[in-house]
């Protein structure tokens, strides 16, 4: 069995000391890269919810109750789309990240038509959890789909 010199003594508590501040800064690190891969998921799929809300609810849309949009009455997926509707539906299906820093556009380049394309692009400015450094990152998501349904034509 081997003894231990006086001169060994604490250097298991020396080496602790020198190791575990890396090993939870890593810890930590992988924590915040996780949470940002999610928050990314999460505003990819507010987008393309977003963006299924504006294809079907183009200008043209007949609203259920069968008159013309658009309408500021009832539910929001059920009003014709613009660029407020659009943006509450993303904001409504972005979870568990802060809507202050979410910033949601819409645009149609070629019109609010059946055949033109709608584009839905979100910014969120991640801030990470352990703050180490102080510092934010642009996390971005865009959609662009046809408008495909529904017409204007009386029933």
């Amino acid at each position: 069995m081997k003894t231990i010199s006086l001169k060994e003594r604490g250097s298991s508590l020396v080496e602790f000391a020198l190791v575990a501040p890396l090993f939870f800064v890593l810890i930590f690190a992988l924590f915040d890269i996780g949470f940002a891969v999610w928050t990314y998921n999460s505003i990819s799929q507010a987008v393309r919810e977003a963006g299924r809300h504006a294809v079907v609810h183009g200008e043209g849309t007949r609203l259920p109750n069968g008159a013309a949009g658009p309408s500021t009455e009832g539910p929001i997926n059920c009003s014709t789309a613009n660029a407020n509707t659009i943006a509450a539906v993303a904001c409504s299906h972005a979870q568990a990240i802060n809507p202050e820093k979410l910033e949601i556009t819409s645009s149609w380049p070629t019109g609010n038509t059946i055949g033109s394309t709608v584009i839905v692009h979100a910014k969120y400015n991640y801030s990470p959890f352990t703050q180490l450094i102080d510092f934010t990152v642009a996390i971005e998501s865009q959609t662009e789909m046809p408008i495909a349904c529904c017409t204007s034509a009386a029933p």
